[in-house]
């Protein structure tokens, strides 16, 4: 299985559920620097739930924002 974002083989669970979180965001939200983000990300895999949680938050709130 390869990531979207970079062209790298996923090689573990962490990069598999960072990977979904930011197909999922991406469906709603205009997502710049990915590759930072991913790594970020990949860092501190245990965050992921709250920053989706965030962003539901946000488009609720904020509807009509990218």
């Amino acid at each position: 299985m390869h990531s979207p974002y970079s062209g790298v083989p996923v090689m573990d669970e962490n990069a598999t559920k960072v990977d979904a979180l930011l197909v999922r965001i991406a469906k709603g939200v205009q997502i710049t620097n990915e590759l930072r983000i991913r790594e970020y990300l990949l860092q501190f895999a245990d965050i992921a739930e709250v920053v989706l949680h965030a962003v539901e938050a946000a488009q609720r709130r904020f509807p009509e924002a990218q």
